[in-house]
């Protein structure tokens, strides 16, 4: 990997919108009674995170 071509604002972006859906995600009218769903919520997020990063370093250029 050449690291001159990364886009290192698509890199930010990224990690951002992502500790955003987290703050979001983890606030404490959803994660903090932990529900039956519990595993979801957990496996849900970083799917959900994960999406979101691959679809902005995918279509940024």
């Amino acid at each position: 990997m050449n690291m001159s071509t990364l886009n290192v604002w698509a890199i930010l972006v990224a990690a951002v919108v992502a500790f955003m859906l987290g703050a979001v995600w983890f606030s404490p009218a959803t994660f903090e009674r932990r529900p039956w769903a519990y595993v979801l919520v957990n496996g849900g997020y970083l799917t959900v995170a994960l999406v979101i990063m691959g679809a902005i370093l995918g279509g940024w250029r």
